[in-house]
């Protein structure tokens, strides 16, 4: 994905979770709005990563691979099979890993990070689900502007 690919996916998914989000949820309503908040967050710790080099939003980052998955279309000499891989891995890293690098690049992150790694753990409690969806009430009011 490109760094637009990311914001955008993070706007709609986050845009999703806050539309219904008020005092009286059931808890199906809760889980919905949780998941779509996680999913949009996770997007935007990628496009965070993805903004200061597309590399780090890849789980195998050395040249081999990281050339092929994200620069194929500039190549212009296609048979270096022995410096680019013929299958890269195009697996990015997990939410976990993306909150961790993305602490060192982004002070909204570093503010939050107890909640953003609340949102990594299994389960979610009702009390820090209703938090977590507060928090997406605060992103919506920024207008998208996530940084």
């Amino acid at each position: 994905m490109t760094t637009d690919e990311y914001l955008s996916d993070a706007q709609r998914l986050i845009g999703m979770a806050g539309k219904g989000i008020s005092e009286g949820m059931d808890d199906k309503e809760v889980i919905a709005a949780t998941t779509f908040f996680s999913l949009g967050v996770e997007r935007l710790l990628k496009f965070i990563l993805a903004d200061v080099n597309p590399v780090f939003v890849l789980s195998n980052g050395d040249f081999k691979n990281a050339a092929p998955c994200l620069y194929k279309h500039r190549f212009v000499n296609d048979d270096q099979h022995s410096v680019t891989s013929s299958k890269p891995d195009h697996e990015v890293v997990s939410y976990r890993v993306a909150l961790q690098r993305a602490l060192l690049f982004s002070a909204g992150v570093k503010e939050n990070s107890q909640l953003l790694y609340s949102l990594g753990l299994c389960c979610i409690n009702q009390k820090y689900a209703k938090k977590l969806l507060c928090f997406c009430k605060k992103l919506r009011l920024y207008g998208g502007n996530f940084q």
